[in-house]
């Protein structure tokens, strides 16, 4: 089987294999995207698996059927999937490729495309982005997306427990210090944090659905309106989402839902905001994608019930404020700055021509030592370095991946230059 790798591998810190091991023993997660599977695998069936860690969804989708499926994951968990596919016998009707799903050429088109590549939410990173392409490039006409869609949720909640997380540390005097710099900072940093049903002050809303069928652009927004219906203290925004995997298979992070591995999304309020009911909450979230992250923004406006409606909280939050930025830091990245090579620089440049040239690791880091004593006093502290380059950089050798125990070689990802005979026997 034919196919080729746009680029070589990507560098990942998304899951250890600890993570990998929370998502499997989610059975929630996992029995709502096996019923999803079984509902759509037929036994001519080609499937994609975006993102398929320890290979469990690739594994699941032979189980059900599948003539073929392309696994793919940047990660070098794809070893060890490797090794479960032949424990279970279906190593042969599994492409395993480690790499970017953007920067794959597949040889054919695929009946099912099936994914879990979202954080706390589904706006996660190139998450979105990587759904929308490979439908475009990839999924057959007719074909079918697990997720078929995921609707964003948000409520107003009373949570000072999850408020805390925020403004505690920055607010109390430690040992008499003024700590409070770092407060306008941290309020606009969403975090990890979970609601109970109890904590919402109002029912909760659709903001944003991601409908991957049409859906054209990985950036979402929405606004929603309220008028509370009793009163309470407001600390911040309770975001989840609810995902339609297919017919008959639902999955979501929602406060009055079993708790999943994913857990929820806590936007702070810049203070909390003494609520009364009847007071008018105007809410707006926008998620953008920048390059490789999401910049999120959610602007909160709370007018009272009176009669002229006091404006008793108007904020305006972005996680672009969340860190703080340097003068000499932003001045790097001006259109007309002439920038100059730092001693990193230098070494990452002396690395790669020679990799360029290709010189062998040990001449590479010999040359190293040489011009950068200093830096580098001896021959295995300079290896271990160039290494490192090597195995982000370099492309693989070719040949058959020996799995995680033996000889393991690099092999285990596509050479970029060349098509590579990949199905595993």
């Amino acid at each position: 089987m034919q196919f080729g790798l746009c680029r070589q591998r990507a560098k990942t810190d998304m899951y250890d294999l600890i993570g990998y091991g929370g998502m499997i023993a989610d059975s929630v997660r996992t029995d709502a995207y096996a019923r999803a599977l079984r509902g759509a695998v037929k036994a001519d069936s080609a499937v994609l698996d975006i993102g398929t860690g320890t290979g469990l969804f690739a594994l699941l989708a032979c189980r059900f059927g599948a003539r073929h499926v392309y696994a793919v994951e940047p990660s070098d968990a794809i070893a060890i999937a490797r090794d479960i596919a032949r424990a279970n016998g279906y190593a042969e009707r599994i492409t395993f490729i480690q790499g970017m799903s953007q920067r794959i050429m597949f040889p054919e088109p695929v009946d099912i495309i099936v994914s879990d590549v979202r954080g706390v939410l589904p706006l996660h990173q190139r998450s979105v982005q990587s759904i929308l392409d490979a439908r475009r490039r990839v999924l057959a006409p007719g074909g079918v997306l697990i997720p078929a869609s995921d609707r964003l949720m948000v409520s107003l909640v009373d949570a000072p427990n999850l408020y805390e997380k925020h403004a505690l540390p920055w607010e109390t005097p430690i040992h008499g210090l003024d700590m409070s710099a770092a407060r306008r900072f941290v309020s606009n940093t969403w975090h990890n944090g979970r609601a109970t049903p109890e904590q919402l002050l109002l029912a909760p809303k659709r903001w944003g659905e991601l409908d991957y069928a049409t859906l054209e652009s990985p950036d979402v927004k929405g606004a929603v309106s309220w008028t509370a219906e009793r009163s309470g203290t407001a600390h911040g925004l309770s975001v989840w989402f609810e995902s339609e995997l297919a017919a008959g298979a639902t999955l979501s992070n929602a406060p009055d839902q079993p708790e999943l591995v994913y857990g929820s999304a806590f936007f702070p309020l810049s203070e909390p905001v003494a609520v009364s009911r009847g007071d008018r909450i105007d809410v707006a979230l926008r998620a953008d994608l920048v390059a490789d992250r999401y910049t999120w923004s959610w602007n909160t406006k709370i007018r009272a019930s009176n009669a002229s409606g006091t404006i008793t909280a108007d904020f305006r939050q972005s996680s672009f404020y969340s860190l703080p930025f340097l003068q000499s830091r932003l001045h790097k990245h001006a259109a007309s700055h002439r920038p100059a090579l730092t001693e990193d620089g230098e070494v990452a440049l002396l690395i790669l021509q020679l990799m360029n040239e290709e010189r062998t690791l040990e001449h590479i880091a010999r040359q190293v030592c040489a011009r950068f004593r200093t830096r580098f006093p001896d021959f295995p502290t300079a290896l271990g370095h160039v290494g490192a380059f090597s195995g982000e950089y370099s492309e693989a050798a070719t040949g058959t991946d020996t799995g995680t125990t033996g000889n393991f070689s690099n092999s285990d990802c596509v050479p970029s230059r060349a098509l590579a005979q990949t199905t595993d026997g």
